[in-house]
């Protein structure tokens, strides 16, 4: 079988099409990866609208009981999405520490996700947090968090009225006092 030599390509022209064909398959990968973190963050809001936390039990790392995020109402709450190998959520379990201090009021749920049980502990005996340190991986996964750290913001009647994802402080604080101003 014989091939034409009109396929080739000059090698004058292998460099730049080299080049073009990394700098397009950067774009679609940039727009495809944004595109995909969209998704994701609204399937979180999704599932969030339809979740009753009232049904939820999650095991509670100080007392070794399951306790109900219902049993908060009357309080507003933020429960927490962290873990001991976010280093993100090392901080800011920092910025939710200062929140309970200066809102004695807030119940900071600190629900610990996809982690080690014996990484939780370790960090519970190594801070003063006045935190409710919980399992929350089964909620995380169900609710398909988009990532680490996240935050749910629920009102004093038991209902989520917002949430973040990520380590923007300013908006953690923001919802925050207006959690509290509800």
């Amino acid at each position: 079988m014989k091939f034409s030599n009109s396929m080739k390509l000059d090698q004058k022209y292998f460099i730049p099409f080299l080049l073009v064909s990394a700098l397009l398959t950067g774009i679609v990968i940039v727009v495809s990866s944004l595109n995909y973190a969209s998704n994701q963050r609204e399937t979180f809001r999704e599932e969030i609208e339809e979740t009753d936390l009232s049904e939820w039990k999650l095991y509670h790392y100080s007392s070794g009981d399951s306790i109900s995020i219902s049993q908060f109402n009357g309080s507003p709450v933020i429960i927490h999405f962290w873990s001991t190998w976010s280093d993100l959520s090392m901080e800011l379990n920092d910025v939710m520490s200062e929140l309970k201090r200066d809102y004695p009021e807030l119940i900071v749920v600190a629900a610990a996700s996809r982690d080690a049980s014996e990484l939780v502990r370790e960090h519970m005996a190594g801070t003063d947090y006045d935190f409710f340190y919980l399992d929350g991986t089964s909620l995380y996964q169900e609710l398909m968090v988009p990532g680490l750290p996240s935050q749910l913001f629920i009102n004093r009647d038991g209902n989520i009225v917002d949430q973040n994802v990520g380590k923007d402080v300013v908006a953690i604080r923001e919802k925050t006092h207006e959690l509290l101003n509800r």
